[in-house]
């Protein structure tokens, strides 16, 4: 799959599915059937780091990032908060 077909695909459903919304809540999951991971084991420069520090910065607890892997299947979800 080319580089950044997901983040296009991504910004679409934002800019034309949930922008729109009056609420601004969005759920965002991203699932996948790989070998899995430890989500405790994740180093400090790993851009799943990265995401959930961005998060903390501009919604403080109102963001949270759930990482839940297993081997064949890993699921990264941002549920929708008010």
């Amino acid at each position: 799959m080319p580089r950044f077909s997901l983040q296009t695909l991504v910004e679409n459903s934002v800019k034309y599915a949930i922008a729109p919304r009056r609420d601004g809540v969005a759920h965002i999951e991203v699932e996948d059937d790989g070998p899995g991971f430890d989500p405790s084991a994740v180093p400090a420069n790993h851009g799943l780091a990265l995401l959930r520090q961005r998060l903390a910065f501009t919604y403080g607890d109102r963001a949270t990032l759930q990482i839940h892997s297993a081997p064949g299947r890993t699921s990264i979800l941002i549920p929708g908060h008010r």
